[in-house]
């Protein structure tokens, strides 16, 4: 039974609660998402009994394009090939090296030889363009200047504008779950 309780209170103490805000605004108006924030309801009080709101959120994104870029060097290296009837050894070395006779029973072949490297780099570049996206909120019509709607699934991002507009005049109230 001890464990049983303490298994409730712990699951009791760990669950998550919600943190609710509203947000007032006039019809025109708009607001900035601060925070990622989940919209729950919408509430228009109009002085126009049969008033409209529509509610949308707007997110500005940055046109970006690939540019690539190629980047080649050249180094010179000293390189010397040792062969003799079965096998071949080549040693390569960076900067100037001392010349040093082979023994008799190898041929050797020496010079400078240069060794080019190419490198491709490719990187997001913005191109000064920006994208504005545009999705429906919650559309409401008051009755006696009164509304409401709860919209699903209305995630609302950092940066994202919740923009009002319509016919009604008064107050629209967001209201947030954190």
């Amino acid at each position: 039974m001890k464990k049983l309780l303490s298994i409730i209170a712990l699951s009791i103490s760990c669950a998550a609660f919600a943190a609710w805000e509203t947000v007032e605004l006039s019809p025109g108006g708009e607001w900035t998402v601060d925070a990622p924030c989940r919209l729950a309801a919408v509430r228009a009080a109009s002085s126009v009994a049969a008033g409209t709101v529509a509610l949308s959120g707007v997110y500005s994104l940055d046109v970006t394009s690939n540019a690539t870029e190629t980047v080649t060097t050249t180094e010179v290296l000293w390189q010397r090939i040792l062969t003799n009837d079965t096998a071949s050894v080549t040693n390569t070395y960076a900067g100037q090296v001392v010349y040093t006779p082979p023994p008799p029973w190898l041929l050797a072949s020496e010079g400078w030889i240069t060794n080019t490297a190419s490198r491709t780099v490719s990187r997001q570049v913005k191109t000064g363009e920006t994208l504005a996206l545009t999705n429906s909120l919650a559309s409401i019509t008051c009755s006696g200047g009164l509304g409401s709607a709860n919209p699903t699934n209305a995630l609302l991002v950092p940066g994202e504008r919740v923009v009002t507009s319509g016919t009604a005049k008064g107050k629209v109230f967001l209201v947030l779950e954190r």
